[in-house]
């Protein structure tokens, strides 16, 4: 919404996926974008996989790059990746070597094992564990690069999140309270 933002419409996957392609690739993927506004890219794997991320993006772009992670509540986040991995691999691919990795016939025999312990090494868990991730783009970026949203709060008031985007990337002030705000019928 913001007039100063060009921001793409899907995930590009570049640092984790297409990092063989040419930086020529990437930017033909990106939004159209005039001098007046910042280039947005939005690709939420780069938080926690690749590991080499942090590294890939400086080395691409400039070192003056900012970070926005939007975190949501881990257990939601499993869930919601759980229904994102069944639906991405239909009946038959569901015993492939890459599902059978992280999926189970049911989202708690996913994340638990024989042993009623939590599987931290599946992705599905090991994704949610946010303080590892945070602390490995802290050692690449300084804090004031790295802006880390609340999801649960975003959802409610997202107009004052907005406000501190647009500080944190130093764009124009636009967003105001009315912004994301449900109108009642």
């Amino acid at each position: 919404m913001h007039p100063n933002v060009a921001v793409t419409t899907r995930e590009i996957h570049y640092f984790d996926n297409y990092y063989d392609q040419n930086m020529e690739w990437y930017l033909d993927k990106m939004q159209y974008s005039t001098p007046l506004q910042v280039p947005v890219e939005k690709t939420p794997t780069y938080f926690f996989r690749p590991y080499d991320a942090p590294q890939k993006i400086l080395k691409a772009l400039s070192r003056d790059v900012k970070i926005i992670v939007i975190l949501c509540d881990p257990i939601r986040r499993a869930v919601s990746d759980y229904f994102e991995f069944v639906r991405y691999y239909n009946e038959t691919d569901l015993y492939n070597v890459h599902a059978r990795k992280y999926l189970a016939p049911t989202f708690e025999e996913s994340v638990i094992n024989e042993f009623n312990e939590i599987r931290v090494s599946n992705e599905i868990v090991e994704a949610g564990i946010y303080v590892k991730y945070v602390l490995r783009w802290m050692e690449y970026l300084p804090l004031k690069q790295l802006l880390y949203i609340d999801g649960e709060k975003f959802k409610v008031d997202p107009a004052s999140d907005l406000r501190k985007v647009e500080t944190f990337v130093g764009l124009k002030s636009f967003f105001h309270r009315d912004h994301g705000q449900v109108q009642a019928p």
